[in-house]
């Protein structure tokens, strides 16, 4: 399924909630540490010091899951993103964020009633190791390893918080306001040092266009070339865990199950082979008119090009000429795998897992490659 405009609103709209509810929570954690509210049973024996060290810690929790959930939204629900289950993921996403949003407000009343904190502490890790756990099921993806770093960072943290409370629960205020400080000051530090390229991406992002032939491979409304689609699939995810910026018209029509008006996706290609920095045409010969010209448009726009081609077509020695006299490459491929080895020698590609291995031949969208 492709992510629709409605579906990007859907998530947006949760994200202004959530950013809503985690105001008041700052707001309610500052009054509650300055005096002006407060509840009822709560110690008075808490220090300015250790007030402070409170709120600072609530302040970088707050901090971290604002952070994440707002670019696990904008990540996963960007318009024309390629998503699988979205009409589970999304109400699941929004279910366990307002959740969570209630849990950081209640949080905020409780910095200065240390048991009370740490229970509703536990519980939010506790959430977020359930939810990450759920979209790891959801979300068969490589490109998305954070959501396993995302579960296992708050398992093994709702572990370490509870075993932790329990050896200093009879200690004075000050090592228990301590402990606290430094459990969520070192899981924050933690999260961001696993996490930097994610939650702060290089300035300048690679974009990373593939073409092939889309609807010369399209026979009776259904597409008829299981292999070249393997190698789409397996290439495309393949650059997007190499933090390229990758568009496929092929992955966004679902090899042409969902196939948008003929000058939407035109005019869409056009801009993509116009502005990416790398052109990668893959190809087994057949003649197809969207190829040619987006090799054209690439090769005016001084895109880097790099076509593959099927060692069995008819026309390679024609396309290499042609390639090679707009600076570009070209090579023969075999097999998918061939394939594979040579983009990753060809764009130095040294991080994450050959996908191919990892989706088990399918499609990307967790159907069988017929």
């Amino acid at each position: 399924m492709r992510v629709t405009k409605n579906i990007f609103h859907s998530a947006t709209s949760v994200l202004e909630l959530f950013k809503f509810v985690t105001s008041l929570a700052l707001v309610s954690a500052v009054s509650v540490a300055l005096g002006v509210i407060g509840l009822s049973g709560v110690t008075n024996q808490v220090s300015s010091l250790n007030k402070g060290l409170m709120l600072v810690a609530f302040i970088f929790l707050l901090i971290r899951y604002y952070h994440g959930n707002s670019l696990h939204l904008l990540e996963s629900y960007e318009e024309g993103n390629p998503s699988r289950n979205v009409s589970i993921a999304l109400p699941a996403d929004a279910f366990f964020i307002i959740l969570q949003g209630i849990v950081l407000t209640a949080l905020s009343f409780t910095i200065l009633n240390l048991e009370l904190f740490s229970i509703l502490l536990f519980a939010l890790l506790v959430i977020d190791a359930i939810w990450a756990g759920t979209l790891v099921r959801l979300n068969k993806d490589p490109t998305q390893k954070y959501l396993l770093e995302w579960f296992l960072l708050n398992f093994i943290g709702a572990i370490v918080l509870a075993v932790g409370y329990l050896l200093v629960s009879d200690s004075s205020i000050e090592i228990q306001v301590q402990s606290i400080f430094i459990f969520i000051l070192l899981h924050t530090i933690y999260d961001y040092w696993r996490n930097w390229p994610r939650y702060f991406p290089p300035p300048v992002e690679r974009t990373l266009m593939i073409g092939a032939p889309l609807t010369a491979k399209i026979i009776d409304d259904a597409w008829s070339d299981p292999e070249l689609k393997e190698c789409i699939v397996r290439a495309y995810y393949l650059c997007k865990q190499n933090d390229y910026a990758v568009y496929s018209a092929h992955i966004i029509e679902e090899f042409g199950a969902k196939l948008r008006k003929l000058g939407s996706y035109v005019v869409a290609d056009v801009r993509e082979a116009k502005d990416s920095a790398v052109y990668i045409g893959i190809t087994d010969g057949t003649a197809s008119n969207g190829l040619a010209v987006e090799v054209g448009i690439a090769a005016a726009s001084g895109t880097e090009i790099h076509l593959y081609v099927r060692d069995t077509s008819e026309n390679l020695a024609f396309l290499e000429e042609l390639v090679r006299a707009h600076k570009g490459s070209l090579e023969s491929y075999g097999t998918p795998d061939e394939l594979i080895e040579k983009i990753k020698k060809k764009l130095k590609l040294t991080k994450g897992e050959d996908p191919g291995k990892f989706f088990n031949s399918t499609d990307g969208y967790g159907r069988e490659i017929r």
